[in-house]
């Protein structure tokens, strides 16, 4: 009874309704910090990328199309050496949907994280569509860059299933009971 309570609360806030999807994206927020950022801005139907905090979010190259930078060290996986995000600046939910001078710009931002940010390989992978379909936390178009450290396995979810989000979730809830709206 507790839990549904709480999962409707999470749910159902003053300003707006939060959409399944957003729910789906607010389970895989792994601070209270970065839930109470997406969660303000869900509510306020502001995408996080469309709208990036650039104090937080340090944008190290940039176009009229494309935008790239690191992901901040208090959300970077402690399995990797290096995060970072190539992002078109249009809101665009599949690569399909860009146009192709956004293609170029998406293209010249991978160059830059690898001959500037010194990006030797590992992972490079495209979050589109419905967020619960591809285990990402932001419903906006982007790319993973992901170099590894070396320390232990790194594993990339796609798909994740539901009798396995059970731990997301709790984490989730408790993230709820702290949450102050604006």
């Amino acid at each position: 009874m507790e839990r549904q309570r709480l999962e409707d609360t999470m749910a159902d806030t003053h300003t707006h309704k939060l959409t399944p999807e957003e729910l789906f994206c607010l389970e895989g927020c792994r601070s209270q910090k970065q839930y109470d950022k997406m969660r303000k801005g869900f509510e306020k139907e502001a995408c996080a990328f469309c709208k990036l905090d650039r104090t937080f979010n340090k944008v190290l190259w940039e176009d009229d199309h494309a935008m790239v930078w690191k992901v901040p060290e208090d959300y970077l996986r402690d399995t990797l050496k290096l995060h970072a995000l190539v992002v078109p600046k249009r809101h665009v939910r599949f690569e399909a949907d860009l146009y192709d001078e956004e293609i170029l710009s998406i293209h010249r931002g991978k160059q830059f994280v690898r001959n500037e940010l010194g990006y030797q390989g590992g992972l490079s992978h495209v979050r589109e569509g419905d967020m619960r379909l591809n285990a990402g936390t932001v419903p906006h178009l982007h790319y993973n860059i992901f170099e590894p450290n070396q320390t232990e396995e790194v594993r990339v979810p796609v798909f994740k299933d539901p009798s396995d989000r059970g731990a997301n979730k709790q984490r989730a809830l408790r993230f709820v009971i702290n949450y102050t709206a604006e």
